[in-house]
């Protein structure tokens, strides 16, 4: 793949539009996981951090 080239254009990309499409996935990943794991998967996965915390604490002794 062409590293750094825009496709549609075959020009070299700015690093400013790199950093711009980094930052606007990350608030996207941000948000989904606000509107839709926080309600899904905070209960669960909170249940789970616990279990999980202690069979690791009981395993290492």
């Amino acid at each position: 793949m062409n590293a750094g080239l825009d496709a549609s254009h075959g020009t070299s990309r700015s690093p400013w539009r790199d950093r711009h499409e980094f930052v606007f996935t990350l608030l996207t990943a941000l948000y989904q996981f606000v509107v839709l794991g926080v309600r899904l998967y905070f209960p669960l996965g909170f249940a789970a951090l616990v279990g999980v915390s202690i069979w690791f604490a009981r395993r290492r002794r």
